[in-house]
């Protein structure tokens, strides 16, 4: 959900110039702007590495409900998918400016019950850890699913009505970078 937001919120930016978007499959979108390549394997982006050099943002934004998974695939995707990426970044691209989208509670004790807590914590260390230039991370409370998510769960139907009363129209906005952006 998130990744698709926030991609629609770049590809409509007249500040972003083009977009390297990959993930798990390709959105189909066809865009002007975008580059989509699908990934199979996300922990060696060996064979990506040429595609990652130059560019100036990541957010990143893949990731999965604790619940949908086992708890070894979840943090698999949490947090080792992430770890070779930014190793990855470390080698090709250090200067650029990395975006994790994490999520209120995350434990950077990495201590706690919830396992969400820790996997999200675990991942803003390794972020905090590597060598790259910019980390920024942004750890929502709650996100408002955009139209093509609102009424897919049951607690995004129950919600609606509270979003305007809570969050204001169009709250979300972001910094634009000026040459390209990788959305994960």
């Amino acid at each position: 959900m998130v990744g698709s937001e926030v991609l629609d919120i770049c590809l409509h930016s007249h500040d972003i110039e083009n977009v390297i978007s990959f993930g798990r499959r390709k959105t189909g979108l066809g865009h002007p702007k975008l580059v989509e390549i699908e990934q199979d394997d996300f922990l060696s982006f060996s064979s990506i590495e040429n595609s990652l050099c130059g560019l100036d943002t990541c957010l990143y934004c893949l990731g999965v409900y604790q619940a949908q998974v086992s708890k070894e695939k979840f943090w698999e995707i949490t947090v080792d998918y992430l770890d070779a990426l930014i190793r990855t970044l470390e080698k090709t691209n250090p200067e650029i400016r990395f975006c994790l989208f994490s999520a209120q509670g995350a434990s950077r004790s990495e201590r706690g019950f919830m396992r969400f807590a820790k996997a999200k914590g675990r991942a803003e260390n390794l972020l905090l850890g590597s060598k790259l230039a910019e980390k920024f991370i942004f750890r929502p409370g709650y996100i408002k699913p955009g139209a093509k998510h609102l009424n897919t769960t049951i607690s995004a139907k129950a919600f609606e009505p509270f979003y305007r009363l809570f969050l204001p129209s169009g709250s979300m906005r972001m910094f634009s970078p000026k040459r390209s952006l990788m959305s994960a």
